[in-house]
């Protein structure tokens, strides 16, 4: 789908969470993020120069810091839909 459309994305190649420092190099020139449990803490959001949309995946918004994402004008949505089953 992403592919098809002419979207560009880099998948995680660590195969685990990233750390706040793994995430902060990371983040500075995307648009959108699907995170999983990357702390997005204002240290990295601030270094997200582009960010428009965070997609979580999974239960909980806690390992983002919401003020600093609102501050940015970043949306944040949260994707419970593989965790209950109804995809």
């Amino acid at each position: 789908m992403l592919d098809g459309n002419g979207i560009q994305y880099e998948l995680n190649s660590y195969g685990k969470t990233l750390t706040e420092d793994q995430i902060f190099c990371k983040i500075e020139d995307i648009d959108g993020l699907v995170a999983g449990l990357e702390p997005l803490t204002k240290s990295v959001l601030g270094n997200a120069k582009r960010l428009k949309v965070i997609s979580r995946v999974g239960i909980g918004l806690d390992t983002i810091d919401l003020d600093e994402a609102k501050r940015r004008k970043s949306m944040v949505i949260l994707y419970l839909y593989l965790q209950m089953g109804l995809c």
